[in-house]
């Protein structure tokens, strides 16, 4: 990383982890109108080798190193803080929250407004960025740590410099109602001393949901890009202790990588694959030395084993060494994506700054002697797209495809956003329907006949699985604001018409019944009944 980005980054100072909280109580309206305009057909698309790549509309602003999240069941997308260039030597970090729902009736992104007590640090040059982002459920997104106010103000009261662990939940509409930061509550005493030191100011970590054992695994990262001796090894745990979390070091064995950051993740379980970890792809050892060329394995099936796999591929000198991507894991095809980040120029078709997407297998990994393969979707030099780092890996399983917001090329941010779709070529990627299945359908000019839906305004009801599951307060502040919780407003059968038979969700309870609350891993929702 050159030396103007790497000034980008805050100096180290104090280090703090937050856990996740309880829900918030009804949230405030957003500021303004949502912009909407006739449904836009996006007019900019690129023909990758095998992929697609859809222009949706641009950030209000330019930012890198930001912190994103989608609802692949509602279409809504977000995106929160990230960093702001003042000269070239000096930049900021931000805390406005945007939010925009892909139904192609929206022609610009909604700015969400939060209270002074929830996200970010809303005050000039504090925010958040260059921290993590990772999936927690269907709607609920993680920003881990980073620099600026990433923990408004709870872990440095003094500062607000600290870094934290936010919740942001995405529920069906772009605006307060339906996009809400959720508190956290600390647990700041089970950190290691040296870590604790930093106060929480950890950047360009990684960051996962383990979903088998509840809990959030990061690691690596740095406090100062300058510096080599600032890079981490370490990985961590946060496992949830009632409303708070237990944050430790785990001792990992086996072959470790080098200190690094700006390495990318994704957890991968795969029972029948015998798969169970974490993949980990590059980074850089800070500095200012070249980036790694490496992939590693963390196993947790047994308590955090380390592996080099890199030598396992046919050809990492094709995909070549690579930091500050993202990164992705489709359980159902078992193909790990990495796009965007800096990368190797000298590699064929290559660039300083990626616009790329490669991709690989990871079904071979649970066996000894299995080979893998890196195999290109994108050039990195991709013609009409500028490469870019520090993007937020975000993703659409349900469409199969990535995203790309914002980002930084050398010293400039970047405002374009973009849906690529792997395996879309010719005639696919002209036709290809970035809104769909949220498009709004047309006025007809003969509208049908209404046919009435019993419940089509249903009065909230709680299911009896909730009561001494779930803190009142928080049934409470469900009931008082449902458009909070997701399922409100969406049909039984959401891709059938209204009947009376198929009405509107309306019963609260827990995403399993069978097992106790917790806001990250059995949060409540809506459903058309009680089980």
């Amino acid at each position: 990383m050159n030396a103007t980005l790497a000034r980008r980054t805050i100096r180290s100072t104090a280090f703090g982890l937050a856990a996740i909280g309880l829900l918030a109580a009804a949230f405030g309206a957003s500021h303004g109108s949502i912009a909407r305009a006739a449904p836009p057909m996006p007019t900019e698309r690129i023909q990758a080798d095998n992929a697609c790549y859809v222009k949706l509309p641009d950030l209000p602003q330019a930012r890198y190193g930001g912190f994103g999240g989608y609802n692949e069941k509602t279409g809504v997308m977000t995106f929160a803080g990230g960093g702001i260039a003042l000269t070239a030597d000096n930049s900021v970090s931000d805390h406005d929250l945007y939010a925009i729902k892909l139904d192609g009736a929206m022609a610009s992104w909604n700015t969400v407004m939060y209270g002074g007590d929830e996200g970010y640090t809303r005050e000039n040059n504090k925010g958040c960025r260059e921290m993590a982002t990772a999936k927690v459920a269907d709607g609920v997104w993680a920003s881990v740590l980073g620099t600026g106010g990433c923990d408004n103000g709870h872990v440095d009261a003094a500062t607000k410099s600290g870094g934290d662990v936010r919740l942001l939940s995405i529920g069906s509409s772009p605006d307060a109602k339906g996009v809400r930061w959720l508190p956290d509550s600390l647990n700041v005493g089970s950190v290691p001393a040296d870590v604790a030191a930093q106060a929480g100011r950890l950047t360009h970590l990684w960051a996962v949901v383990d979903s088998q054992r509840g809990r959030a695994v990061f690691g690596q990262g740095t406090f100062n890009t300058l510096s080599e001796a600032a890079s981490q090894d370490g990985v961590w745990t946060a496992a949830p202790s009632g409303t708070k979390w237990n944050v430790r070091e785990m001792r990992t064995g086996g072959t470790m990588p080098a200190r690094r950051y700006g390495a990318c993740a994704a957890y991968v379980y795969d029972k029948g694959l015998g798969l169970d970890g974490v993949f980990v792809v590059g980074g850089t050892p800070g500095g200012g030395r070249a980036a790694f060329k490496q992939a590693h394995w963390l196993d947790l099936k047994s308590g955090g084993t380390w592996s080099d796999v890199s030598a396992r591929f046919s050809n990492f000198d094709a995909f070549g060494a690579r930091a500050d991507g993202a990164c992705a894991y489709n359980s159902t095809t078992h193909q790990f994506y990495s796009w965007m980040g800096t990368a190797d120029p000298k590699i064929a078709d290559g660039a300083t700054y990626s616009g790329g997407v490669w991709r690989t297998n990871l079904a071979p990994l649970g066996q000894t002697e299995g080979q893998l393969t890196w195999e290109r979707l994108a050039k990195d030099n991709l013609p009409g797209i500028t490469g870019r780092s520090m993007v937020p890996g975000v993703f659409d399983w349900a469409q199969n495809r990535l995203f790309v917001m914002g980002g930084l090329n050398g010293t400039a941010e970047q405002s374009d956003v973009w849906a690529i779709y792997p395996d879309v070529t010719g005639d696919a990627c002209q036709t290809i329907d970035p809104y769909a299945p949220f498009r709004v359908a047309p006025t007809p000019t003969q509208p049908p006949v209404a046919t009435p839906v019993p419940g089509a305004q249903p009065e909230p009801q709680v299911c009896p699985s909730v009561e001494g599951k779930v803190p009142a307060a928080i049934v409470s502040a469900a009931v008082a604001n449902p458009a909070g919780i997701y399922g409100w407003g969406i049909r039984c059968s959401p891709n059938l018409p209204a009947s009376p038979t198929n009405g509107m969700r309306r019963w609260l309870t827990l995403r399993s019944p069978s097992l106790p609350f917790h806001p990250m891993f059995n949060s409540i929702v809506w459903s058309c009944g009680c089980r």
